[in-house]
Order: structure tokens, then C-alpha cells, then sequence
């Protein structure tokens, strides 16, 4: 259930409002915004201004007419001359009403592509030119004293943070420099796999081999397996509660999941929920990267990272979806998925598939801490994407996520919380641990940002309700050969 405090209208608690109010950073729009389009109504009503302007001479020069005829005829021209200037002052709050929609639409339309831009400089503090290509680059010294330096400044970002290791998302540009180099920089070849991104391509590159030069498959094999915790029976329990209703729960319970906390290898959790009308939705919850494997039967290992991160199918994929097929999940009932690092790019690779989406209705996504600025926003789908400024694993991509309708980005910062188990975060693998993003979640609830409150309104209907049951079912998806 919800973790938020009430307080007796009803409303979040004022602390804990404040709370995300001070420490959530939130990327995102309300309203389906669209900047060009903006921007062409405001020329349009510009346009329409200077035809108003336009009538308005013309009224003015039958007023002078008017103004020498009308003492030929008294009674008509005098209710002329005032028909006259009733449009001239129409015309002129016409004119008024124009000029000031035209200043709105450019002003809103330069707001959000400056939020846009914001969210792109948050990736890189620090950037330097890439040189022209490679082979004259590795001649020039300059070179090869800029990796290093991107590393000193990220661990000198780090201690000053107060963490022993690197911070701040800086990180990805040294990835992208590395992948630069990796992959012949502006001379890499055309035949390729071709990505706009560095790290796109390296991922390519290693998702190819690793796919058909090392035989690592994207086939797999679900079977349901018991509740972490619980002794093998005859049959797999599947244990009915009450249904997550806030990002909270969403976040927590991915957390036994992993196999250090009790959860099976490779596996997932999908909840079948019923709200007390009777209708029904689904919960996926999806768990990160486990050990430093690259082939072997947990597929959530490093094979699927570089598979993922490349565009190409991974067996993590094609298990959820047998994974709902099992457990009956159909065409019209809203799922939500929930993924957590890798299963951050699993949620909303699969949310973006056109053949996943013919056969169920994913309704919403949530992330935590995965390199999903890459990814496109899915249509018709609510995106919320929770990062931390200490967690290294989402600035990977060095990408931004978008800020567009459909997708809210929200990042706090650990260093700013006075929460002494925040204070205690002082690595990246405790900044990226699910514990640090379960409190963040808490503020997510919390928090009364407009982009926050859309998410939710848009989500309500895969997230249970008051009442609502939820049959917790386990699967554990092994790679095939």
C-alpha cells in the first residue's frame, strides 16, 4: 500500500511535499506540448493581427469620409459614424487580445525548449571538442591527456559530493570518448551497425559478436517458481494482497527480486489485479543486472546489457512476454511495468514494441536508475523515469532523457537530503541499490509537480485502487541455447 502520510483532508502531508518540492528536480510537461507547433500558431495570429491592423486603416479612413459627409445627412450619418467606430474599437481589443496570445505562444514555446536544453547540459558540465578523427588524434597528446582528465573530474566530483567513488553524470561523456576511439571515431566504417551515438555503436558492435559470435540467444524458457522465501511445494504459491498503489511499492518490490535478497535467478514478478468493479490490470515488476556473467542461464547478465543498450532482442524480452502469456494477461487491460537498472531498458524497449503492443496494452512505465535517455517515449503510454544525480548507471548513455508529453523525468540529488541514510550513501553501487531509490520514490508520491500529478492521472487505471487485490506470480527466465 501507499507509504504516504495523510493528513485529515486527505491531502499528502505538507513535509512531505516539501520534502520533494526541495529535493526532486522534475523534467517534463503537463499538457501534450508540441514547440513547432506553438510557434506556427503564433504566426498565424500574428498574421491575423496584421489584417486587423490592416481593417482598422481602413475604418479610419471612412471615418474621415464619413466626417465630411455626414452633414448632408444628419440622422444616417451620424448612426454611420458610429457603427464606424464601434469597429474601430472592436478592432482595436481584437488587435490587443492578438499581440498578447502571440508574446504567450512565442514566450511558452521558448520555456520548454529551454527546459529541453537544461536537461541536455545536465549531461555534460565539461566538454570538450572531439577531435577530427582518430588517427591524427592519437599523434596529439591533447588527446590522450582528456580521458584521464574526464576521469579526475569525475572523481574529483565525487569526493567533493562526498562519495569515495566517481559521481555526477560527466561519467558518460568519458564512455563516449572511449567508444569514440573504440570504434574509428568519424572513420568508422559505413558497413557497421550505424548509430548516432559512440556508445550506440560500440554497443552494436559488442551486441553482434556477442549475439552471433558467441552464440548467446535471445530464446528462452519461463516456468513459475515460488515466492522468495518460500520452500518448493507441489505447486508454485502465488500469494494474493492487496495491490500496489503508489511508485513506492513499485520500487520496493523489485527489491526481492535479486538473487542476494532471496529471489530466484532471472526472475520477475507480474501481479494480476482485480479493483473491487472487477476489473483487471497488470503489474511486471523487473530487476536489474545480476553478476558479471556474459553467457550463462540467468539472462540478466551482461550479454542482454550490450544487447539492449544495441537495439537487438534479448532473452530477458522474449521471457516476459511469455511470462504474461502465462499468467493470462490480454489485449485491453493496462499493464504497468517497472524496471529497475536493466530492467529499465527492458520496460521501455518492450513498451516501444510494436509486436508486444498488438498483443497487450501497456498503459505506463516506471524506471529507476537506467540508461534510458536513448530510448524513444512510447506512444500512448505514461513514462515517469526516476534517477539519482549519484548514480553513474543512468548518465551512461550520455544522452537526455526528452523532456515531451508522455514522459517525466525526475532526479534528486543524495547530497542535499539531511535523511542520515541518505547521508550514508557514499558509492555509486549504494546511489544505484534499489533502498536509496525506494526513499525517492517516497518524495515522487509526494510530490505536487504539475508533470508528477499528469503521470499519475494517466496511470491511474494500471495502478490498483482503493480496495484493489493482487495475485503475485513468479517466473524465472532462463536463457536457451
Amino acid at each position: 500500500m501507499s507509504r504516504l502520510d495523510a493528513v485529515p483532508d486527505g491531502s499528502v502531508s505538507s513535509s512531505d511535499a516539501n520534502n520533494a518540492a526541495t529535493q526532486l528536480t522534475v523534467h517534463g510537461v503537463a499538457l501534450d506540448v508540441d514547440t513547432a507547433e506553438l510557434r506556427a500558431l503564433a504566426n498565424t495570429l500574428a498574421r491575423a493581427a496584421e489584417r486587423i491592423r490592416g481593417a482598422m486603416a481602413f475604418a479610419r479612413r471612412a471615418c474621415g469620409v464619413l466626417a465630411l459627409t455626414a452633414p448632408l445627412a444628419p440622422t444616417s450619418g451620424a448612426r454611420a459614424t458610429g457603427h464606424v467606430w464601434d469597429a474601430l474599437l472592436a478592432g482595436a481589443y481584437a488587435l490587443e487580445r492578438a499581440e498578447s496570445l502571440v508574446a504567450s505562444l512565442e514566450r511558452a514555446a521558448g520555456d520548454y525548449e529551454q527546459a529541453e536544453q537544461d536537461a541536455e547540459r545536465r549531461m555534460a558540465r565539461f566538454m570538450v571538442p572531439r577531435p577530427p578523427s582518430v588517427p591524427w588524434a592519437m599523434l596529439t597528446p591533447d588527446y590522450w591527456l582528456r580521458l584521464p582528465g574526464l576521469l579526475g573530474l569525475t572523481a574529483l566530483e565525487g569526493l567533493r559530493r562526498g562519495q569515495r567513488s566517481p559521481s555526477d553524470p560527466q561519467f558518460g561523456e568519458l564512455v563516449q570518448e572511449l567508444a569514440w576511439t573504440i570504434t574509428g571515431g568519424d572513420e568508422y566504417p559505413a558497413f557497421l551497425p550505424h548509430a548516432d551515438e559512440p556508445i550506440q555503436r560500440l554497443a552494436g558492435l559488442v551486441g553482434l559478436t556477442a549475439t552471433y559470435g558467441l552464440g548467446v540467444s535471445s530464446r528462452a524458457s519461463v516456468r513459475q517458481v515460488d515466492p522468495p522465501g518460500v520452500s518448493p511445494g507441489a505447486a508454485p504459491l502465488a500469494p494474493t494482497g492487496p495491490a500496489a498503489s503508489s511508485v513506492t511499492d513499485l520500487v520496493a518490490g523489485m527489491y526481492e527480486l535479486y538473487p542476494r535478497f532471496g529471489g530466484a535467478p532471472g526472475s520477475i514478478r507480474v501481479d494480476r489485479v482485480i479493483d473491487p468493479a472487477g476489473q483487471v490490470c497488470w503489474t511486471v515488476l523487473l530487476p536489474g543486472t545480476q553478476g558479471l556473467t556474459f553467457d550463462g542461464p540467468n539472462p540478466n547478465d551482461w550479454a542482454t546489457n550490450v544487447q539492449a543498450f544495441s537495439g537487438l532482442d534479448t532473452a530477458v524480452e522474449t521471457g516476459v512476454v511469455q511470462a504474461l502469456r502465462l499468467a493470462g494477461a490480454q489485449q485491453g487491460q493496462p499493464i504497468i511495468m517497472a524496471g529497475h537498472s536493466q530492467g529499465a531498458m527492458t520496460a521501455m524497449r518492450l513498451a516501444n514494441d510494436p509486436l508486444v503492443q498488438a498483443e497487450f496494452t501497456v498503459a505506463s512505465v516506471v524506471t529507476v536508475g537506467g540508461p534510458v535517455g536513448y530510448i524513444e517515449t512510447p506512444e500512448r503510454v505514461a513514462v515517469l523515469n526516476i534517477e539519482h544525480l549519484d548514480d553513474l548507471t543512468p548518465g551512461l548513455e550520455n544522452t537526455a532523457n526528452p523532456v515531451e508529453y508522455g514522459r517525466t523525468t525526475v532526479i534528486r540529488d543524495l547530497t542535499t537530503s539531511i535523511d542520515p541514510a541518505d547521508e550514508a550513501v557514499t558509492s555509486l553501487v549504494q546511489s544505484h541499490d534499489i533502498p536509496a531509490y525506494v526513499r525517492t520514490a517516497e518524495m515522487v508520491d509526494a510530490s505536487r509537480d504539475p508533470a508528477v500529478l499528469d503521470w499519475f492521472a494517466r496511470t491511474r487505471p494500471a495502478l490498483g485502487a482503493d480496495g484493489a487485490t493482487a495475485t503475485s506470480m513468479y517466473f524465472q527466465i532462463e536463457r536457451e541455447g
